[in-house]
């Protein structure tokens, strides 16, 4: 091929050539080679033969195809249906279009790495976007590993079953007759009552927190080592741009995660984390974040237990007096 195939944006740089000829027809026996491909948002007339016909232009409309040789030197357009059809097996063109169509995709991976590889601010970005999730991570982990170990285990758990449902027992008396004697008594029967969600459980699993940091560390890398060489190759060239491309990605995980944090840290979203456990001092632990989160460090154990009892007489009102535990 004398010249780099070649991807036409406007029919003007075609139109433009020397050997470009509107009225010339292109067969399966003259075809000689290609130029490049285009992409227009007109149509133009495609410059094939028309079936079954002599040296008659198919012309067709279309807006995408192929600038094609034949014998003699003159160019002609070939639209992409045509190419598809009537060069159906025709060793010689497909093979022309595999050599275009491999050329130009590398064309447009060096035009993008190198466009990558020029922005000032693409480096700076992921690396503030690595301090941001080394920040989340190191943030959500103190505040879990403060909370009572038999809660993280629950956390875990209804994170990793993606349920973040808290529920109550409320208890009911119900009459019960003893099938020998006949006699009447009252059994009491816990019956489990919804009482809200964990906001933003998923910071409970860390996976996907790990896991990103280790994107960004591997775009950060992929950056300083990008290499745009065309002898690289149309495979490495693409899995470096699909790293690199995949920032915008991340973004948008991140900015998910900080948010699923910020919700879970609220101190009403970690008050309310007594509710997965029945032991009373870790209940209490649960209100002592709670209140550290609302901005109050030091709280007397006697204020966190009046304020637990008045959550369950809250939950007893709600439930016409009924007593009520943690569904655990």
């Amino acid at each position: 091929m004398s010249e780099p195939p070649i991807h036409f944006r406007d029919f003007e740089q075609i139109k433009n050539r020397e050997r470009f000829d509107e009225a010339c027809v292109i067969t399966r026996a003259n075809f000689e080679d290609l130029i490049g491909d285009y992409g227009f948002d007109r149509d133009v007339k495609c410059q094939v033969e028309r079936k079954d016909t002599k040296d008659i232009l198919c012309g067709h409309d279309h807006k995408n195809g192929f600038v094609g040789r034949r014998a003699g030197g003159a160019e002609g357009l070939i639209g992409r249906d045509c190419a598809d059809l009537y060069f159906k097996d025709h060793k010689a063109f497909a093979a022309k279009r595999s050599f275009v169509t491999r050329e130009l995709a590398i064309d447009d991976l060096i035009i993008r790495l190198q466009r990558m590889q020029h922005d000032d601010t693409f480096l700076s970005n992921v690396n503030l976007m690595g301090n941001r999730v080394r920040a989340l991570r190191e943030e959500s982990k103190a505040l879990l590993d403060d909370l009572p170990q038999e809660i993280h285990k629950r956390l875990r758990d209804m994170a990793k079953a993606r349920s973040p449902a808290l529920t109550i027992a409320v208890r009911y008396m119900e009459k019960v007759e003893d099938e020998r004697t006949g006699k009447i008594s009252e059994k009491p029967k816990w019956v489990a009552q919804s009482a809200g969600t964990v906001v933003g459980i998923e910071i409970v699993e860390r996976t996907e927190i790990i896991d990103l940091g280790k994107t960004l560390s591997s775009i950060g890398e992929t950056f300083d080592s990008l290499n745009t060489r065309r002898e690289l190759g149309k495979t490495k060239l693409l899995a470096q741009l699909k790293v690199l491309e995949s920032v915008p990605r991340c973004e948008s995980q991140l900015a998910r995660l900080e948010l699923q944090y910020q919700s879970f840290k609220k101190p009403e979203n970690i008050a309310n984390l007594w509710l997965l456990s029945r032991n009373q001092a870790n209940q209490i632990e649960c209100l002592r974040l709670a209140a550290r989160a609302d901005g109050t460090q030091d709280v007397k154990e006697a204020v966190l237990k009046t304020r637990l009892q008045h959550f369950i007489k809250a939950m007893m009102h709600a439930n016409s007096g009924l007593d009520v535990r943690p569904d655990v």
